[in-house]
């Protein structure tokens, strides 16, 4: 199951599951972050290959930049850069939890990533 943005909200392309939703929050109150006033920035850039593959990552701040689009998932806020916008479109956010692995993962659609590349990955 994942979240789309909360209706009254400027819509963000990017879907959140569930669980990459509740460890959002869980990081953001360990980290003493208030969602009213902070959220979580989502980017993508081009890593430094040859393939033209993307780097996703994120991080919270405390207040999004003039450009970004905000969009609230379930009282979580999200911020994303107008550079990263057509890159995140249509990517699901989730959260993994395997032995000796544990973390966001970004899943682009292939579109707009050309496949795959052979630099050892491009959306985890």
């Amino acid at each position: 199951m994942s979240s789309k943005p909360e209706s009254g909200s400027e819509t963000n392309p990017i879907e959140f599951t569930e669980t990459a939703l509740a460890e959002a929050r869980a990081a953001m109150a360990a980290a003493s972050l208030d969602p009213e006033e902070n959220g979580l920035r989502v980017m993508a850039r081009e890593k430094n290959c040859d393939c033209g593959s993307l780097s996703y990552g994120m991080r919270f701040e405390s207040e999004p930049a003039e450009e970004d689009r905000v969009s609230s998932y379930d009282g979580l806020q999200v911020f994303v850069d107008p550079e990263s916008y057509e890159y995140v479109e249509g990517a699901t956010v989730d959260y993994v939890s395997e032995t000796g692995r544990a973390g966001f993962t970004v899943d682009p659609p292939v579109a707009k990533t050309g496949g795959g590349c052979g630099c050892g990955g491009h959306h985890h």
